[in-house]
């Protein structure tokens, strides 16, 4: 998977940033009037763009993945076969979400600042401060809700650690599949926004959709029943 991801990020090299360079120049240049930013000049834009930073961007994305999996096994995995095991103590649950969030948090700051080197901003708007501003806010609301759905849920779980992907035993098939069904629901967010965050300029923050897609499966098994 790494090797793979090297070989991405090496074909998105061999592209120049924009097809047409001077009129990308021209575009920076020109990209303000008394009005503002002028009508389309994102569209236009985006048009020059080439296929360099996505496939860069998702080649260190897949590099990521793998050197993210690679020490969740060191941690969690299996002596005895190559399944993942979830954490074995509660409050470890929680050091890694904090992780995640902060990783996360982080990423679109991160992200906010290489945009606005690589000329992504107009002119008359280069300002990350205001959207810096509402990151914080949210990712300070964000981590509140977790902490509270997160000693919900913990309340329910089993003696830890579990295997994970474990669909439960017995006959309590409504116990069995309403919990997959509504961790499957948290679990979609986090894949969408990381597949889209991977390709884009927030790629630094993969791991961290790596890590809470481990962390939903490992509550999603210790929450299933061990017996009917």
């Amino acid at each position: 998977m790494a090797a793979f991801g090297g070989i991405v990020f090496a074909s998105g090299w061999a592209f120049p940033v924009y097809s047409d360079a001077e009129a990308a120049l021209r575009l920076r240049r020109d990209a303000c009037d008394a009005n503002g930013v002028v009508e389309g000049w994102y569209d236009r834009m985006a048009e020059l763009e080439t296929l360099r930073h996505p496939l860069m961007q998702s080649g260190l994305s897949i590099m990521l993945v793998a050197a993210t999996l690679w020490v969740l096994y060191l941690a969690f995995g299996s002596a005895h076969s190559w399944r993942f095991r979830s954490p074995s103590k509660k409050w470890i649950f929680f050091l890694l979400g904090f992780g995640v969030i902060g990783l996360s948090f982080f990423s679109q700051l991160h992200s906010l600042s290489l945009d606005l080197r690589r000329g992504v901003f107009p002119h008359c708007t280069d300002t990350i401060a205001i959207p810096a501003f509402g990151l914080a806010y949210f990712y300070g609301a964000l981590t509140l809700a977790c902490l509270v759905f997160g000693a919900l849920v913990v309340a329910f779980f089993r003696p830890l650690p579990v295997d994970l992907f474990t669909l439960g035993e017995g006959r309590g098939t409504v116990r069995r599949w309403l919990p997959t069904v509504l961790f499957g629901l948290l679990a979609l967010p986090i894949v969408i926004f990381g597949i889209l965050g991977a390709a884009g300029s927030s790629f630094i923050g993969t791991p961290a959709a790596v890590v809470g897609l481990y962390l939903v499966e490992s509550a999603r098994s210790a929450v299933m029943p061990a017996d009917g």
